[in-house]
């Protein structure tokens, strides 16, 4: 987890203030899977409260709902 913050943190970070060339995002990324994880992010944050733990409720909820997430990236074309 610590490896996964830091990479996205810093080297992406120093690697978009270095890189000469603009990166553009697409506004579907803004619209749909920004939400998508935001919603993730906030999902998450109950279910660490509760012990610090995953219930298996929770863990079928996590992976029901990435399994979605994932048919409709490979479903709808970008």
């Amino acid at each position: 987890l610590g490896s996964s913050i830091y990479n996205i943190a810093l080297i992406l970070g120093v690697t978009m203030v270095v890189s000469p060339v603009a990166i553009e995002v697409p506004p579907v990324v803004l619209r749909i899977d920004m939400i998508v994880m935001v919603s993730t992010v906030l999902a998450c944050v109950p279910a660490f409260w509760t012990g610090r733990r995953l219930s298996r409720g929770e863990g079928a909820a996590f992976a029901v709902s990435y399994l979605v997430y994932l048919t409709y990236l490979i479903a709808v074309p970008r």
